[in-house]
């Protein structure tokens, strides 16, 4: 089928060892792929593509890891989003008006589950035109947005690329219109004996609105400048702070068929219909054109035609070449708005259809999934796929956007969710509510395990740090941690932040247990500190409705904080450290803060180094003393540790340290009240 996106992109794994390459076909033509096997048991995979040049990049590795970071280095890095982005998201399409909003809001607050980004679907819009809302069902939008923003929650709007024909009562069409900055047919010849008045040259078509659309061709300067002040004067009505860009494929009902599957029943039938060309009807189509939900058998089929032009202002590109980089373009514009809108920060750009690099500028989610469990599964691969292509700032739709999951199905997948880089429930119009305060069982659920999230954004978000500044995955299979573990290889259903936590979700209707996977070393229950496993082992570990198996590598250290319902409020909270010694007793880690958003400095951004070993644990700030003014480290878990020490000493001195030492678990808890931004060392005797 037509994709989303295209990533022509793929890693081998060459030896038992975990030697590893990867290859990128860099082109933006129509492409189709098949994996298989030689006689002789090889795996092997064929790319073919109907256009473009043989750009052809190959990255030595040599582990899967290094593969990505290399990847990411010649594609450009991933953007850093700021922190309130890691909150949990709260979506649909289907609110019809603000009250419905204001109800799910609602919902959220009785049960104390964390939120800080409300999402408003089309349903927002009037007639479903960007730019707009309904005067009628959403009249009171800028009145809901302020709420939202005194509970100190952030607002994405979403817009869709076409715009409606209506010139005359439509200014940003007439505004476009103006700056000449939509796509047209590559021939005037080709210009339909029907086209719409006042269209020119332009291809028409049709989407959402209940009129014909044109669509901005975003690779042109006056076309990016055009949306850019569309996007300044849209956020005069409404005060929005993320932009959702979705059918930016871009997507077009009906084309080549008898009519859109939604057009106006009391109109006569029309659709876009594409030339009998090359362009159009190539001479190999794609294996597109016979599979999947084609019914055109056409390579143009739910989008526009290929026989169009597009610009740069100095080139001319027929879509036929450019078409998979409508989506990169409509990301960068609109990236470089929200700049321009707000300055000194970093946008938030949620986009449906990506290509290589646009992880500099995209998040991304994985489109148009169901509430079913299969789809849970396989969001976890999608959310691997995507972090091996550059774009870590990436999650599925939580508990399903097409159909009505029940409650064990949302309660298991707003736990796995938790543990999505991007965090987001949304589902579609006509059906039942979904947010988790929908059921007292989800909403409890989806509260302990948020809150869980918040506590460890320090290191999520210390993990986009480095994927911002060097390209490593923020998750990661097992196989990119342990690649010379061959049953590592296998796992599907387990991922890591980064390479310290682990998460192994339940995505099996009915199960209350399930076999989990352990590498080698001590794995300890990340909540507890109980030593569950050492590895290299597969292990069955319980694990009831409420409870998500999560585990944290021995010789890690976790820096966290205590959480609270939005990350405005819990970013000021007091510093804990979820420290588990390995099998020498030694751990390391990190703390990274920078503010949470702002352009990054990393001279003025903190960084300290943390190192257990010989009983003393020492933290070392490399810079940005300043930016952790007022905060500091009150709680530190060690997981593994031998026995009750006698005195605990900051820099020598016993003073306002207390502890707690469990003996059966091998967990000692101390309490104490420390600047973060002052080097120490903490002795343990």
């Amino acid at each position: 089928m037509n994709e989303y996106g295209q990533h022509p992109y793929y890693m081998v794994v060459e030896d038992d060892e975990g030697n590893s390459h990867s290859v990128l076909l860099y082109t933006s033509n129509a492409m189709e792929y098949s994996t298989f096997l030689l006689d002789d048991g090889t795996p092997a995979l064929t790319l073919r593509t109907i256009g473009g040049i043989i750009d052809i990049h190959v990255f030595l590795g040599p582990t899967p890891e290094e593969t990505n970071v290399q990847y990411a280095t010649m594609m450009g890095y991933p953007a850093f989003p700021p922190y309130w982005s890691l909150g949990f998201h709260l979506s649909r399409w289907g609110y019809n008006s603000t009250t419905g909003v204001r109800e799910a809001r609602e919902r959220m607050k009785a049960m104390g589950i964390p939120q800080d980004v409300q999402t408003m679907d089309i349903d927002y819009m009037y007639r479903q035109r960007d730019f707009t809302y309904d005067p009628t069902n959403w009249a009171d939008m800028p009145d809901l947005i302020q709420e939202l923003h005194n509970d100190n929650l952030r607002v994405t709007l979403i817009l869709d690329p076409a715009l409606v024909i209506d010139f005359d009562n439509y200014p940003p069409a007439q505004r476009g219109k103006d700056a000449d900055v939509f796509i047209k047919w590559s021939d005037k010849a080709l210009v339909p004996a029907d086209q719409e008045p006042g269209t020119d040259d332009y291809m028409v078509g049709y989407v959402w609105p209940d009129n014909k659309t044109i669509f901005p061709d975003f690779l042109n300067p006056d076309a990016q400048a055009w949306w850019i002040n569309e996007l300044k004067l849209f956020h005069d009505i409404l005060a929005y702070d993320s932009i959702w860009i979705d059918m930016n494929e871009p997507a077009n009902f009906g084309t080549n068929l008898d009519k859109p599957w939604n057009w106006p029943p009391e109109l006569e039938p029309w659709s876009l219909k594409c030339p009998d060309n090359a362009l159009d009807s190539p001479p190999y189509p794609t294996k597109m054109i016979r599979v999947g939900d084609n019914n055109s058998n056409k390579i143009s089929d739910h989008t526009i035609c290929m026989s169009a032009n597009q610009t740069d202002g100095t080139t001319t590109y027929l879509h036929y070449d450019v078409h998979s980089l409508y989506g990169w373009s409509e990301t960068v514009a609109t990236f470089q708005g929200l700049l321009e809108i707000f300055p000194g920060t970093r946008p938030v750009v949620l986009s449906r259809s990506t290509f290589p690099g646009s992880g500099q500028y995209a998040v991304h989610w994985l489109g148009d999934n169901s509430a079913d469990w299969e789809h849970m599964h396989m969001s976890i691969v999608g959310m691997l796929d995507f972090n091996m292509f550059g774009l870590p700032m990436v999650g599925a739709d939580v508990c399903g956007f097409f159909n009505e999951p029940d409650m064990e199905m949302c309660a298991r997948w707003m736990e796995l969710g938790a543990f999505y880089p991007f965090s987001r429930n949304h589902n579609t119009l006509g059906m039942q509510d979904q947010d988790p305060g929908v059921w007292p069982e989800v909403g409890a659920i989806s509260r302990d395990t948020l809150l869980l999230r918040y506590k460890y954004l320090p290191f999520l978000y210390s993990l986009f740090h480095k994927a911002h500044m060097h390209g490593n995955s923020v998750v990661r299979p097992l196989l990119n941690v342990f690649p010379n573990d061959l049953t590592a290889r296998d796992v599907d259903d387990q991922f890591f932040w980064g390479s310290s936590l682990m998460i192994a979700p339940v995505i099996t209707q009915g199960a209350t247990s399930r076999d989990v996977y352990f590498p080698e070393g001590l794995w300890y229950e990340l909540r507890y500190g109980v030593l569950t496993a050492t590895g290299p082992i597969t292990q069955t570990v319980n694990a009831p409705m409420e409870f998500i198996p999560l585990f944290i590598r021995g010789g890690a250290i976790l820096p966290w904080q205590e959480p609270a319902e939005n990350t405005e409020l819990s970013k000021m909270n007091a510093y804990g450290l979820t420290m588990a010694l390995d099998a020498t007793g030694t751990a390391s880690g990190e703390i990274f803060w920078d503010g949470g958003d702002g352009e990054h400095v990393m001279s003025e951004a903190y960084m300290s180094h943390l190192n257990f070993a010989a009983n003393a644990l020492n933290m070392t700030i490399m810079h940005g003393e300043t930016a952790v003014s007022g905060l500091n480290l009150e709680t530190i878990s060690i997981y593994g540790y031998p026995s009750d020490p006698t005195t605990i000493t900051v820099n020598g001195d016993a003073t306002g340290v207390s502890w707690f030492f469990d003996n059966v678990i091998k967990v000692l808890e101390v309490y104490l009240n420390v600047p973060l931004s002052q080097n120490f060392i903490i002795n343990f005797n």
